[in-house]
């Protein structure tokens, strides 16, 4: 089968095209699930001319099948347990308490290196666009959501390349609207849609974060920015 997207960046640029109506809207946010949803977050808010935000994410990975996830972890402490995968797996719930205390502790080092010394858009009353690289089971993107509706947005909207209509059953009723690009099979590997899809370093992260502020300086547009409290 061929590839849909040659690499996230491509992806973005596609996802972009579905989301046209939000361009230029100064209350509009994007917002990536970090790290693999910064390169199409990047191209999404360059398309709309909207600010670009990182949120930090852990995805926790099963035991001794890491493409599983068994949970995830977002910044402000919100936690999704994927509990079709602990009843399936039979996992006592004390391993499921010490792999999200270590994704806790990995999600702290990463927030660091993302807000240091940067200023962050507020979202308050604003439209966030959440982006990732792709919705398998829907479990990152829950926990990213509850972070979000924690800062009080008016609206989210979900927008990924690809996704199981699984995972958009289970973020349905928790936001305005998901846009997608490609609707793949439950259990459907989201890699196999792309011809590169090498993980996103962190430092990737915050050239994406400086290029997207830089772009919006040079135009000579102003965005209100202010320390995330």
């Amino acid at each position: 089968m061929n590839k849909q997207f040659q690499d996230r960046l491509a992806a973005g640029r596609f996802l972009a095209e579905k989301l046209i109506l939000y361009a230029g809207r100064p209350d509009v946010v994007v917002v990536a699930l970090t790290a693999g949803g910064a390169p199409v977050a990047f191209e999404v808010a360059r398309a709309l001319d909207a600010p670009l935000e990182a949120l930090p994410m852990f995805r926790v990975g099963m035991p001794a099948c890491p493409q599983i996830t068994l949970a995830a972890v977002a910044a402000g402490g919100f936690d999704v347990i994927n509990e079709d995968v602990v009843e399936g797996y039979e996992l006592p719930r004390s391993v499921v308490d010490e792999f999200v205390a270590g994704g806790h502790v990995a999600l702290q080092r990463c927030s660091g290196v993302y807000h240091a010394g940067r200023r962050t858009t507020p979202m308050y009353e604003r439209t966030v666009i959440l982006v990732d690289d792709g919705m398998a089971s829907g479990t990152t993107m829950r926990a990213a959501i509850a972070a979000v509706w924690s800062q009080e947005p008016a609206e989210i909207i979900v927008a990924v390349p690809v996704a199981t209509p699984t995972s958009c059953a289970a973020v349905r009723d928790e936001v305005t609207t998901i846009v997608t690009a490609v609707e793949i099979q439950p259990f459907d590997n989201i890699a196999r849609w792309y011809a590169d899809f090498r993980r996103v370093t962190d430092a990737e992260v915050c050239d994406y974060l400086d290029r997207s502020l830089w772009e919006h300086a040079k135009a000579d547009r102003v965005i209100p920015l202010y320390e995330m409290g």
